[in-house]
């Protein structure tokens, strides 16, 4: 905590950094190891050993993340014939709003790993975006199962520097 809160940082040069090769895109999937950062010991501490899916990158060179392995007790169960149920994961505290990245009215975000379902590619990670009420109608309609899908409840905010120091 003082390292990180109270002493100064080191001051910066002036003369700007060359650019890094760039590494992260849209449907990288990242692991946090080695030394866990600031960020994930003092404020964010469910990033601490997590599994991230890069789901956006904003122009200001922001990534956006859902976080994977972090299960919730929260349930959806759908109206099916044997009334399956599917555990919402916690994919970060950003909350999930309206209708970009094929975000339901629950605020749930709806991933695949089969393609047959259709849906918005998540960068060439083989994994699927898709509408809530698509993915529940293939359930409903038996062409899909409730294991099909990962169902996650936020995202986080990365900036590039952030990620290529981790």
């Amino acid at each position: 905590y003082v390292r990180a809160k109270l002493i100064p940082p080191p001051p910066r040069s002036a003369a700007p950094a060359p650019e890094p090769e760039r590494t992260v895109k849209v449907g990288t999937v990242l692991r946090s190891g080695g030394v866990a950062a600031d960020r994930f010991l003092l404020s964010d501490q469910f990033l601490h050993k997590s599994l991230l899916l890069v789901l956006h990158e904003l122009p200001s060179r922001v990534f956006v993340a859902s976080v994977l392995n972090r299960p919730t007790v929260n349930l959806v169960q759908f109206h099916a014939a044997d009334r399956p149920r599917r555990c919402i994961s916690f994919g970060g505290d950003g909350q999930l709003r309206g209708g970009g990245l094929d975000i339901d009215s629950n605020g749930l975000m709806w991933l695949s790993h089969d393609a047959t379902f259709g849906g918005t590619p998540v960068g060439d990670s083989g994994i699927y975006r898709l509408p809530g009420s698509e993915a529940a109608a293939l359930i409903r309609d038996g062409e899909a199962s409730a294991a099909d899908f990962l169902l996650s409840s936020g995202v986080v905010g990365f900036e590039e520097e952030e990620l290529s120091r981790q």
